[in-house]
């Protein structure tokens, strides 16, 4: 099986048209992607601009890190950046800040790049492993309910990031092996952003569950190339209209675009856990009154 992970590090574009993510966030994706490369067992892809390039290699250089291969995209580059700039520049949206449509739709044009000679490619966010994500009894740095830093500097260690103790290769080789003819995807039982009355009309969609959400999704790339063509048609009319928006607006047009046989679902309902709420240290419970959290969606995969 040819298989292989594809991400995206853009840093320091938060005050730009690009709306990038603020630069606190930048010990959070390096330490993420030096994880991502240490435990998943699998060729990794990370895209970056020039100006970040020196960041990436040099977590590369001194981890060690043989199974990753940069290369370069400016965002200027990004499918669809004119027509974006355009709309932006007659209606900036700020509520994309950390968002940018380049940024978020970006990761589609990149996946497309990848799909060549590959069986399976997967996105992965380069950021995802963080402990509003994933309970700090999985983190490297921070496992213990002793040592969890209720204050301090935290997010200014790489291994916090690391939350090998589930998001590793027994995990991926469980995904691979279950979207050898569907993608992935991980879905909520509610939206999590809002979506344009124009689009929701134009797609004829009865907007009900799932919501898939841009953190992880891939595999067979016949299917995902079909997905990545939905999402570009949408983001076309969207653009037609006037309207910039996350990427995870014009997914949900796209997922309901494939068949149900196409794609394997695994759910949350919140999506997002503080960094101190009890489920860091304490299984959630079906039985509870508390809406299912993201991170479960690792334990469904792996008892898929």
């Amino acid at each position: 099986m040819r298989v292989k992970i594809v991400t995206a590090y853009w840093m320091g574009l938060s005050d730009t048209k690009f709306q990038g993510v603020p630069n606190i966030r930048k010990q959070r994706y390096l330490g993420s992607l030096i994880a991502h490369c240490k435990n998943l067992g699998l060729p990794i892809i990370c895209y970056t601009r020039n100006e970040n390039l020196n960041e990436v290699q040099q977590i590369k250089d001194e981890h060690n890190l043989s199974n990753l291969e940069i290369k370069i995209l400016e965002l200027s580059d990004v499918k669809l950046h004119n027509k974006i700039n355009e709309v932006r520049e007659r209606n900036f949206n700020k509520d994309l800040c950390g968002r940018g449509p380049e940024i978020m739709w970006g990761k589609f044009d990149i996946v497309e790049k990848e799909l060549d000679n590959c069986d399976q490619v997967f996105w992965l966010d380069c950021g995802i492993q963080h402990p509003g994500i994933f309970p700090w009894r999985y983190s490297k740095k921070y496992f213990n309910l002793e040592d969890h830093p209720v204050v301090g500097d935290w997010w200014n260690q790489l291994d916090v990031f690391n939350f090998g103790k589930i998001f590793n290769e027994t995990l991926f080789n469980k995904i691979i092996d279950i979207t050898k003819n569907k993608i992935i995807l991980l879905t909520s039982t509610s939206p999590q952003v809002s979506y344009p009355i124009e689009l929701v009309k134009h797609s004829n969609n009865l907007m009900s569950s799932p919501y898939p959400i841009g953190g992880l999704i891939g595999g067979d790339v016949k299917i995902f190339k079909k997905f990545i063509d939905s999402f570009w048609k949408m983001a076309e009319f969207s653009l037609e209209k006037e309207i910039l928006c996350t990427e995870e607006v014009l997914m949900k047009f796209a997922y309901d675009d494939l068949n149900v046989d196409e794609t394997i679902n695994f759910n949350f309902t919140s999506y997002y856990i503080n960094h101190h709420d009890e489920f860091h240290f304490n299984m959630w419970d079906i039985n509870s009154n508390y809406p299912k959290p993201l991170y479960m969606v690792w334990h469904d995969i792996i008892n898929n």
